[in-house]
């Protein structure tokens, strides 16, 4: 009885695996305190973390979506959401998950899979010290008929890096975000850190370069 428990525990943990989908953000460095400041520092906001776009941004040659975190999660009540915890090798050894064949034997099994499934979403939560740096919330579902986030009203900017993306890319995304009234940076990153400019000040550069064109001709 208890190897028939413990298989049909083991088939619902794989099967909730299966069907795990997750969304990873990078948050602002909420540590940064911003009160009475005159400027805030580039390492407040999560899209100027440089290791993101190395790791996450194509090498720096991607882009980058800014959302409200509020309205992402009012949009997605029964998504699971919470802030990554960062712990040590020791903590995850001591936190290891193995099926407790004892207890299992004295508990009904959809109590016991209810209480394993839950410890899971905990771990699912938790990541190794080493990736602090990204200050990573996460969105996490576990059923098959959730494919996708409803993102309504959430996205507030488009970051765009002015390497090697393609024009034409470029200019899918500026479409989509003046149609959308969403603000669009565009990064430009230098040997001295990164320049960043809005659509309109590119508006107001390229125009000014048309004149002063026109005006040497």
């Amino acid at each position: 009885m208890s190897a028939d428990k413990q298989k049909k525990v083991t088939e619902f943990i794989l099967n909730k695996v299966k069907n795990a989908k997750q969304l990873c953000l990078c948050q602002n460095n909420l540590e940064i305190k911003t009160k009475n400041r005159t400027s805030i520092p580039y390492e407040y906001y999560g899209f100027l973390k440089p290791r993101m776009w190395n790791q996450y941004g194509d090498n720096y040659n991607g882009i980058c979506l800014a959302f409200d975190k509020n309205s992402l999660k009012n949009n997605n009540p029964n998504i699971n959401s919470e802030k990554i915890e960062y712990i040590n090798y020791d903590t995850f050894y001591k936190n290891s998950l193995n099926i407790d064949s004892t207890k299992l034997s004295i508990t009904s099994l959809d109590l016991y899979c209810e209480e394993y499934f839950q410890v899971i979403k905990d771990i699912s939560f938790r990541k190794h010290t080493d990736y602090s740096g990204e200050n990573e919330y996460r969105f996490l579902s576990f059923n098959e008929d959730e494919k996708f986030l409803n993102i309504k009203n959430s996205l507030k900017a488009i970051i765009i890096s002015d390497r090697k993306l393609s024009r034409f890319t470029k200019d899918g995304f500026i479409e989509y975000s003046v149609k959308n009234n969403i603000e669009v940076f565009i990064m430009e990153w230098t040997n001295t850190g990164v320049r960043i400019t809005t659509l309109e000040d590119k508006k107001v550069i390229n125009s000014l370069t048309k004149q002063l064109f026109i005006n040497r001709k």
